[in-house]
């Protein structure tokens, strides 16, 4: 088993990793006036965290709703305990051009996958060919439609500083933003991740700079490409990731309102997907340990009493898979 070596941040490190984390098509300048910083000590220290593995690759933070997909999550408990059979799957899960996410979680559940279609009937195709690929693996599934999703930035980081502004995609009323192949093989190439620059990319897909540079403008102005987001790596710093998955009474559309508020407010608190299924709400944050964990449940419980029926907690422990866009459209 891989131990992954514990990268020690000073305060300067958190300052930056807090701003950049949303702001990642920012120039240095901007982030220098931000952190109140010369530009040059950014700069350093930005290649610094990335030669040290903290900071990952550059990805857009992608829409799929503006483009008239659904999101859906499955949470499974696996039928085997045979390494073989897991593998399978994931592998399975990992080639699949509607999977955006997968990882391995406890608690009462062993995986979690995130599944992009287009129509909310697609869903049963998709398990019943998967059910033939990989054979009956699940004792248990429970399976939500992700409504909306926000992602607040790591307050955490600087408490006292304007971090990262929060980014969010969901069902709207707005109508589906009309696209193409060339669009298509645009975001596949960029969601890969670290490709350095505009002509790089467009020298790799093959696309005239001018051209790419249209129509990424484009992508950005209808909403489909909400923002750019560096991905961190929480073990190198010492932090641990759980999801809890909240149920609620009632449907009172004041509840929603009040979680997000909630959430954005709180310091440990990074995302948080509004559902339909079997829980309403699934809150993201990361901890030094589980333990750590009872606060925010406690949190949670003073602020919202009663209404909240049960929470289930989730350790995530390993991504298989992190995609915001797997080029659904030229499959």
């Amino acid at each position: 088993m891989k131990i992954t070596k514990i990268v020690k941040l000073n305060e300067a490190d958190t300052r930056l990793l807090a701003v950049i984390e949303h702001r990642a098509a920012a120039p240095f300048s901007s982030v220098a006036r931000i952190v109140r910083s010369k530009e040059h000590s950014i700069r350093y220290r930005f290649h610094a965290l990335r030669r040290r593995g903290v900071i990952l690759e550059r990805v857009p933070f992608v829409d799929m709703y503006r483009l008239g997909y659904v999101v859906f999550k499955i949470y499974c408990q696996i039928a085997s305990e045979k390494q073989s059979v897991q593998q399978k799957l994931i592998s399975y899960l990992t080639k699949s051009a509607h999977v955006l996410w997968i990882a391995q979680v406890g608690g009462p559940y062993q995986l979690v996958f995130s599944v992009c279609i287009r129509k909310i009937t697609e869903i049963n195709p998709f398990l019943e060919k998967l059910t033939e690929a990989v054979g009956i693996v699940f004792n248990q599934t429970d399976l939500v439609i992700q409504l909306r999703f926000t992602a607040f930035g790591r307050k955490y980081l600087a408490p006292t500083l304007k971090g990262s502004p929060a980014l969010r995609f969901g069902f709207s009323d707005k109508e589906s933003v009309p696209t193409d192949a060339i669009d298509d093989t645009i975001l596949t190439a960029v969601c890969r991740g670290d490709l350095t620059s505009e002509r790089t990319l467009g020298e790799e897909v093959k696309i005239p700079l001018t051209t790419l540079r249209r129509r990424l403008k484009n992508l950005e102005n209808e909403g489909v490409i909400a923002g750019y987001i560096y991905r961190y790596n929480l073990a190198a710093i010492g932090l641990n990731r759980f999801t809890f998955l909240v149920s609620v009474r009632g449907l009172s559309s004041s509840i929603p309102e009040k979680m997000h508020l909630f959430c954005s407010r709180h310091e440990r608190i990074v995302n948080l997907s509004e559902c339909i299924g079997a829980w309403q709400f699934e809150i993201t944050v990361d901890v030094e340990s589980a333990a750590d964990t009872v606060a925010i449940l406690r949190d949670i419980g003073d602020t919202f009493g009663a209404l909240v029926s049960e929470v289930i907690t989730i350790p995530v422990f390993k991504s298989f898979k992190y995609s915001s866009y797997p080029g659904l459209l030229s499959k």
